[in-house]
């Protein structure tokens, strides 16, 4: 039980690290960088800074009817899983349960955090999130956790902006 309480953390921050991380990425111009091509679009394209918080539905390049975010992002979630399954085989089924909640939390207060009178406005931590998230959008620099919820790693590489 222990394992599997401190698996959890370890998991967390993990996938918190990862998700700063490629957001990071996501924002170092280079012409073959496609995560950056992406990513700008959604800053300069469909939710600026003046106008970040629109009504349904949320916005985002396709290709295929599939958003290209995810096409992009997920081979690096693919090599992940395989990895874990290859060297973590007897925890690897509750790691990769557990990134893909984390996942599917983090992009549902991203996603709301672009749509006006979602029904999160009404929780304090949601309204906190979303105003850390702003923030990016104003400093692309800063604030590079993407829902906003936990923001360790803007803390410890120093690229919080309050």
């Amino acid at each position: 039980m222990i394992n599997y309480i401190f698996l959890s953390v370890i998991t967390y921050y993990s996938y918190l690290l990862v998700e700063y991380t490629t957001h990071r990425v996501s924002h170092y111009k280079h012409k073959y960088n496609l995560l950056y091509h992406n990513h700008m679009n959604h800053h300069r394209v469909h939710y600026t800074f003046k106008e970040a918080v629109d009504i349904l539905p949320f916005r985002y390049d396709t290709y295929l009817n599939m958003p290209i975010s995810f096409i992009l992002h997920t081979p690096l979630l693919l090599i992940i899983y395989y990895l874990l399954y290859r060297y973590l085989y007897t925890y690897s089924l509750f790691i990769i349960t557990e990134i893909n909640i984390l996942l599917f939390v983090s992009d549902y207060i991203h996603t709301n955090i672009h749509v006006k009178n979602s029904w999160l406005e009404k929780y304090s931590l949601f309204i906190k999130c979303r105003n850390i998230h702003l923030l990016h959008h104003k400093n692309f620099t800063k604030n590079y956790s993407l829902s906003g919820y936990d923001n360790t790693f803007d803390y410890i590489f120093k690229t919080n902006y309050n």
